[in-house]
């Protein structure tokens, strides 16, 4: 997907290396360009790395899914929608039963929502346990586990849409609705703060406004 944190280092491979990528990816890429002021308040420890970068487009794009055959091995690149965002690409090898998930699977660190539909995402989180055999999950953020990671990703969006939705009947502010969140063991996760961008994001899908972002200056957890 097109987030800094994991298009930067394309800068770093040769240009006449393919980069293959979903269409909405390119087309947030292009839109966006290289938003390194953002980058460097949220991450200041990597401001000496950012001199001189310049974009490095997608070269090949797809839609929905793709299978590339390296060798004997069978490579499935697949595009569930709208979820961590528009332009998240899953890379599955069915042999090995091995899913490098990017950001549609964080473990140990609460999800970062500002560009997600989390209805969605609970949504597909379950239909890739059901339809992917799974033996290893490689996560966007966090350390390499099985199937679990994403049953406890899925879990955790779970609680936090609950909470949010019987706040927002009662017509809680978002950022104090947050707080009225009990995250439980999910408390234990890197940047649990995320819960308020979270909540933000699920007030927007709650009147139907499932598109429209939040600004990470606008709420906690980055």
């Amino acid at each position: 997907h097109h987030h800094a944190d994991h298009t930067l280092g394309l800068n770093w491979f040769p240009r006449h290396i393919p980069v293959i990528a979903h269409r909405f990816m390119r087309e947030r890429m292009i839109e966006t360009g290289l938003d390194l002021a953002h980058y460097r308040r949220v991450n200041p420890e990597h401001a000496q790395h950012l001199r001189g970068l310049k974009q490095h487009l997608p070269t090949q794009t797809y839609e929905g899914s793709m299978t590339l055959y390296l060798g004997k091995r069978r490579v499935e690149l697949h595009n569930l929608g709208h979820t961590h965002s528009k332009g998240d690409t899953m890379v599955y090898l069915p042999q090995e039963k091995i899913l490098y998930s990017g950001d549609f699977c964080f473990n140990f660190v609460t999800p970062a929502t500002f560009d997600a539909h989390i209805g969605n995402w609970i949504k597909k989180a379950r239909l890739v346990l059901k339809t992917f055999p799974l033996k290893t999950v490689v996560p966007g953020h966090g350390p390499v586990s099985d199937r679990r990671v994403l049953e406890d990703m899925a879990d955790y969006l779970s609680l936090v849409q609950r909470g949010a939705r019987k706040q927002f009947k009662a017509g809680t502010p978002a950022k104090r609705a947050a707080k009225e969140i009990n995250l439980g063991v999910y408390e234990e996760w890197m940047k649990p703060d995320r819960v308020e961008q979270a909540v933000m994001k699920l007030y927007n899908e709650f009147r139907g406004q499932a598109n429209k972002g939040i600004s990470l200056d606008a709420a906690k957890g980055g």
